[in-house]
Order: structure tokens, then C-alpha cells, then sequence
């Protein structure tokens, strides 16, 4: 539906980003577009994730329990970080020689769990690491990709209303595309955005909050 309102045409792809030939793919469709419609790629938004564990939060709560205080199977962790890191470093090796051209931009979308660990205990640690990775790997292509002219992006959600996070939705998925355009339009794009709230407070003052004061007064807030 709201692809329908917008301007332009919308060229879908299929892609998998556990998939390297879907990947290749990806990128000679993308490639050829350009060239046949004389457009400029002007950048790409990594945006595919997997939650496993927060699946097991809701079937555990449907039921009326609160989810065992265990670690995942290492099943689980791989197939998160496969999708939610791997994934990234995938598309994004596969497509800047595209964004070179034209001194695009990347975006990651990485989640305040990538500030705060161990909110909802052992069973979310998979999901969370995978974000704290991503925090390392924006700062890495930030610093990287300078020289060329492509500029990156994290931008960091709070609680949003989407099906990944049913149980605890605060913000309307609009308040995230706002910043993902920002970050596409931008002269001086900023490194990290902080969409949404946390607990009724604003996303970036609790990843501040967590990121800046020493450890052992944010573990008194856990």
C-alpha cells in the first residue's frame, strides 16, 4: 500500500542475503537497470534481519510464561548472524564498486540492543550481539569508505510497532524511514541515527545513557 504512494518506479528484487548467487544476482540486475535507464545507484540500505529468539519470547508468552533464562542453541546464533551480519558484509562488498561510481551511501540497520545487552536476559543474546557487530562494522566502513566519498550510516530503533516486535511496540515504522531518507539525502548525513522510544523515553538518550556512564551503574538498571 504505501509503495503504491510513491514517486518513481519501484523495480523489485529477490534477493537472499545468506546467498551469495542471489547476491551476484542481485547486483548485475541492479548494474544493468542503471545503465539502461540512466540512473545513478545512490546507495543501498541493509535492512534484512532475523529475531529466532524473539519468536521463543512470544510463543513463550502466548502461553502464559516467561522464557527460560538459557543461551539459544548454537543453530539459532549462526542463522542470526548469518542474516544480520554476514548478510551486511555480503551485500555490501557485492555493491560498492556501484556506489563508488557515484559516491553513494550505505545504511545498516542496527537497533539500540546494539547499545544495551541483557535487558531481556540469556535467551536475546544472539540478536543483540549480532547488533553490537554492526556497531563495529558502520564505524569500520565509515573510516574505510572516507577516501571514496561513500558515507555510512547506522541508524539504531527503538521499540517500533512492526511484526518482529508485537508484544512491545512504541513507535510507528514511519519515524525509521524518516531517518533512513535522511541519511540517503543528506549533504553531511550523521553516522548513527535514533529513531523511536524506549520505554516511553527518546531511543538516543537511553543509548547514550548506557554508552556513557560507567558499568556499574547501567547494570543497576537491568
Amino acid at each position: 500500500q504505501e509503495s503504491g504512494k510513491a514517486k518513481g518506479k519501484i523495480i523489485p528484487v529477490m534477493l537472499d542475503v545468506t546467498s551469495s548467487e542471489d547476491i551476484a544476482a542481485a547486483f548485475k540486475t541492479c548494474e544493468k537497470t542503471c545503465k539502461e535507464n540512466n540512473l545513478n545507484f545512490v546507495g543501498i540500505i541493509n535492512n534484512a534481519g532475523i529475531n529466532l529468539e524473539g519468536d521463543g519470547y512470544k510463543e513463550a508468552y502466548a502461553r502464559g510464561e516467561a522464557p527460560e533464562n538459557i543461551l539459544a542453541d548454537d543453530t539459532v546464533v549462526m542463522k542470526v548472524l548469518d542474516t544480520n551480519v554476514a548478510g551486511c558484509f555480503r551485500v555490501t562488498k557485492t555493491f560498492v564498486p556501484l556506489l563508488d561510481k557515484e559516491k553513494g551511501r550505505i545504511i545498516l540497520m542496527g537497533s539500540y540492543f546494539g547499545t544495551i545487552s541483557g535487558a531481556l536476559g540469556l535467551p536475546h543474546l544472539a540478536y543483540e550481539c549480532s547488533k553490537f557487530a554492526l556497531e563495529g562494522l558502520a564505524d569500520g566502513l565509515r573510516r574505510g569508505l572516507k577516501d571514496k566519498g561513500i558515507k555510512v550510516s547506522l541508524i539504531k530503533p527503538g521499540n517500533i510497532q512492526t511484526d518482529m516486535n508485537s508484544l512491545g511496540g512504541e513507535s510507528p515504522p514511519i519515524v525509521v524511514s524518516h531517518d533512513i531518507l535522511t541519511a540517503l539525502e543528506a549533504k553531511r548525513p550523521s553516522p548513527r541515527y535514533y529513531p523511536g522510544q524506549v520505554k516511553g523515553l527518546p531511543c538516543k538518550n537511553i543509548c547514550d545513557f548506557f554508552a556513557l556512564l560507567p558499568s556499574w551503574l547501567t547494570d543497576t538498571q537491568i
